[in-house]
């Protein structure tokens, strides 16, 4: 129980979580900063029998948290091992059911007492909450889901590479690693998994090919043999090299540097040995061309103009098999508008664009993804030419809670409006579905002698929205098309968190009948999309919702519920296409009616504050949701106010209307040296030492332990001639990297249009060897002295207002950063070329402290991320 303070389970938190009520209940949350945890450990049931694991947390605040267990035997450096890292994402651009939802685990763990991580994984202030946890030994094998064996559609678990599977997330390094994963697959209803098993890099071969210059010494043998014991799962054996994780090689020689014909022979004779020696295995199903992080092999094969012929080589020897690809984003961890990868545009200059086309905004999303796909070399017309190429349509699903930290991109919700878009999976007009995310990498720096039992650096969790809306991004696959084969993929397991309502999904997705089904129209609302088929007699019809409240439509006479998100199939004898009906729910009605007066008040909010921020385009967006609502089409209504233009209108008032201090005007110069308390009560008085204005930083541990650790009280004032302004930093460990650093912006900060905008100058200042007064001059005619403390230090200083750039209206962009290094021994490291050990990077930082804290763009370079001081 994480809210009883004498629950008897060994605890950790650094001493900064909290025990707390809110609107789901009574929780406990960890400090307001990014790699904030708390953890437990709990009892295990041994290595050999798996344990279900339920959290129950709240869904009443936006937050992006990670739930991840840890065994004592994983090595703590980066990539040695990943355990179960997974998590939830709650709020927008969904809404809150102000209720606690639960999260499972199903882990094997070969300690006796294994440790669970509630981790804080958002860009800013929001906390991680957990209240309860319940683990449970499962005495019996795991039942399979009912109707698997018979099932022609696939449901499919993508691995990245496989030793992920073997060493990682079905019991770490056990024997039978991959009986535990075909166990795991069966009961939520996964009848196939792809596993990426020829790269060239550091982890080693994971498959023998001579011609490809690889021998794993009977790895994938094992993994063969074990599915084929097992039995129920197939095996889809991917090639991810070229595009990650190395090129194909062959007699030393990378393939990409072979001429055409050269490269021919040595990809069909590396095929030819492949199939020879696997093929055998009963499991073994196929062969992916490239992975969902990089479809580089593909690409190579394309460019050597043999991508066809390999198609139909690997076919006719095998016909039996699937050989699979990929069409999504151009590379793992890149964003699809990002302006500088593969030539793709930025996102400001795609919504811009937008802005001035007079055009619907998904279709024109659309069109930018298919313009980028062209634009690689990865046209989905002539993909879909290969006879007997399967290419899966690929949902980056979670990129858009992602890259607000992960690539400090403020637009990143356009995302959702990409993945929501019809038209972008028309143009893939696929039967075959995939969903990937970029999964959230971060150094925590759990190390036990900081703050944790034993050493944890790195992560890689991916994140699913919170308990009933889990199923969204399925929702969204199935709704664009009728799918023989949906595939989910992440650097975990995409699969973690929401197994009951996967077990559910899967039990309604293999029920469908082996044939194309057929759209068939719901009257009075667009919240259900519906198809139907008959076949040997019997009609199968499916409804999937597309909306997160539940609905009731009629079929033929007949009620039928439909949870939020949620695939329901009914199969009778009818031979007639169903007549169904329904109406949109009145709680979503009222949902999609307050997004829509929200939209408008966002109008109107920024075009008070600059009449060119909110052009027409964005009036256009409010009347046309405002007639499809009308007209009873509030899923259409709910997608028009996209997500991502919503978010656009809040990121252009926050750079027009940054967070404002006021300087004070004082009489009195304050002349007691290191002193606040004793300048002039009226200047400004800001104190930062809740964690809650702790930057996330993916390298930054920001192992914060209180304010001692760090914190700061800054004070400001003027005298009409003068810019006063002193910083008490409390830091009980001071290294020479720390600094106080203070950034200005004249204009720039407050420039929407731009793409990237830095500052115009800094005063930085470090503080001297112990007990030292030193004293310095920085730009602008800033003077300063810089005072050592028992407990960290002072800085004091002033400039004249009439060198700093104050504007006409006496605003000038600001803010404040001081950094901490404290040289623990969980600073993020990189291994020494020259000794082969790790080794701390020079720019490693602990933790910082930023003010103000309210970032959009990245916080270290842009200056849309300061506030800006006002003259009183």
């Amino acid at each position: 129980d994480f809210t009883d303070p004498d629950d008897p389970h060994e605890f950790r938190d650094q001493s900064t979580s909290r025990i707390v009520d809110g609107p789901a209940g009574r929780y406990r949350v960890t400090a307001p900063h990014r790699h904030a945890f708390f953890a437990c450990r709990h009892r295990a049931a041994g290595p050999d029998t798996p344990m279900l694991i339920v959290i129950e947390y709240p869904d009443d605040a936006d937050r992006v948290m990670s739930f991840m267990t840890h065994d004592s035997t994983r090595p703590g450096e980066p990539h040695l091992s990943f355990s179960l890292e997974s998590g939830v994402y709650t709020g927008s651009p969904l809404p809150l059911t102000n209720r606690m939802q639960y999260f499972t685990f199903i882990a094997w763990s070969p300690d006796d007492w294994p440790a669970m991580i509630v981790a804080n994984y958002g860009r800013t202030k929001g906390a991680a909450a957990a209240s309860r946890m319940w683990v449970y030994a499962i005495d019996e094998p795991l039942p399979p889901l009912e109707g698997l064996e018979t099932s022609t559609r696939k449901l499919d678990l993508f691995i990245p590479l496989a030793f992920l599977a073997t060493r990682d997330y079905f019991g770490h390094n056990h024997p039978r690693s991959i009986e535990h994963m075909v166990q795991y697959c069966r009961h939520v209803g996964i009848n196939s998994v792809t596993m990426m098993v020829y790269a060239n890099q550091g982890w080693g071969a994971m498959c023998t090919i001579p011609a490809w210059d690889t021998d794993d010494k009977g790895f994938l043998d094992d993994i063969l043999t074990q599915m084929d014991r097992a039995g129920g799962v197939e095996l889809i054996a991917g090639i991810v090299a070229d595009g990650m994780y190395g090129k194909t090689r062959a007699g030393g020689t990378y393939v990409a540097d072979m001429a055409p014909e050269q490269a021919r022979a040595v990809i069909l004779e590396g095929l030819d040995q492949f199939i020879d020696r696997y093929g055998h295995y009963a499991s073994l199903k196929g062969i992916a061309l490239g992975s969902m992080e990089a479809v580089g092999f593909c690409d190579l094969l394309r460019e050597k103009g043999i991508l066809d012929e390999v198609v139909a080589h690997i076919l006719q020897r095998r016909p039996d098999w699937r050989v699979v690809t990929y069409l999504g984003n151009y590379y793992l961890q890149h964003f699809y508008f990002n302006g500088t990868v593969g030539e793709a545009p930025a996102a400001g200059d795609v919504v811009m664009r937008w802005e001035a086309s007079g055009r619907d905004w998904g279709t024109f999303l659309a069109d930018e993804v298919l313009a980028n796909w062209r634009r690689w070399g990865r046209d989905p017309d002539q993909l879909r030419a290969v006879e007997g190429l399967q290419v899966h349509d690929m949902y980056m699903a979670d990129d858009h809670r992602l890259h607000q930290h992960y690539t400090q991109q403020p637009r990143a919700m356009i995302a959702y409006d990409v993945n929501n878009a019809q038209r972008r999976s028309d143009y893939v007009d696929s039967p075959y579905g995939a969903i990937f995310s970029t999964f959230s990498e971060g150094w925590p720096g759990l190390h036990p002698e900081v703050n944790f039992w034993y050493r944890k650096d790195w992560t890689g969790p991916d994140f699913n929205p919170a308990g009933p809306f889990a199923l969204a991004s399925l929702a969204r696959v199935v709704a664009h098309r009728d799918r023989e084969a949906i595939s989910l993929g992440s650097w975990n397991v995409k699969s973690f968190g929401y197994e009951p309502s996967l077990r559910r999904f899967a039990a309604a997705f293999h029920s469908l009948p082996p044939v194309p089904m057929n759209d068939v129209p719901v009257t009075g609302t667009d919240t259900v999309v519906a198809r139907w088929a008959v076949h040997e007699g019997r009609r199968t019809v499916a409804l999937q919702s597309v909306i997160p409240v539940a609905a009731e439509v009629d079929v033929d006479g007949a009620a039928v519920e439909v949870a939020p998100y949620a695939l329901v199939t009914r199969v009778d004898d009818a031979a007639d296409a169903p007549r169904i009906a329904g109406q949109a729910p009145e709680a979503y009605v009222q949902w999609v009616s307050d997004r829509i007066a929200t939209f408008r008040g966002r109008i109107d909010a920024v075009r008070a504050l600059d009449g060119q921020a909110a052009p027409q385009a964005y009036d256009d967006v409010a009347r046309r949701a405002s007639a499809l609502l009308a007209a009873g089409r509030a899923h259409a209504a709910d997608l028009a106010v996209g997500a991502g233009l919503m978010n656009e209108l809040e990121l252009r008032r926050s750079i027009l209307q940054p967070p404002a201090t006021t300087v004070p005007r004082i009489a009195a110069v304050p002349r007691t040296p290191a002193d606040l308390d004793a300048w002039p009560q009226a200047a400004a008085d800001i104190v930062l030492e809740d964690g809650s204005y702790l930057p996330g930083h993916t390298f930054f541990p920001n192992s914060w332990s209180g304010p001692s650790d760090l914190s700061a009280r800054i004070r400001l004032a003027h005298d009409r001639e003068r810019l006063y302004v002193a910083v008490r930093v409390r830091d009980q460990l001071l290294e020479e990297t720390d600094a106080l650093t203070i950034r200005f912006s004249t204009a720039g900060y407050r420039d929407w249009r731009s793409e990237a905008v830095g500052d115009d100058f800094a005063w930085s200042i470090t503080p001297g060897p112990d007990a030292a007064v030193t004293s310095g001059e920085g730009a602008k005619g800033f003077v300063y002295t810089c005072r050592r403390t028992d407990d960290g230090y002072v800085v004091e200083g002033s400039a004249p207002l009439a060198e700093l750039g104050f504007g006409d209206d006496g605003r000038l962009g600001f803010i404040v950063t001081v950094a901490d290094r404290d040289d623990t021994p969980n600073l993020t490291t990189v291994r020494d070329e020259a000794t082969g050990r790790r080794i701390p990077r020079s720019w490693a930082r602990k933790q910082m402290l930023l003010y103000p804290h309210e970032p959009n763009f990245t916080f270290w370079s842009d200056a849309r991320c300061f506030g800006e001081l006002v003259l009183e």
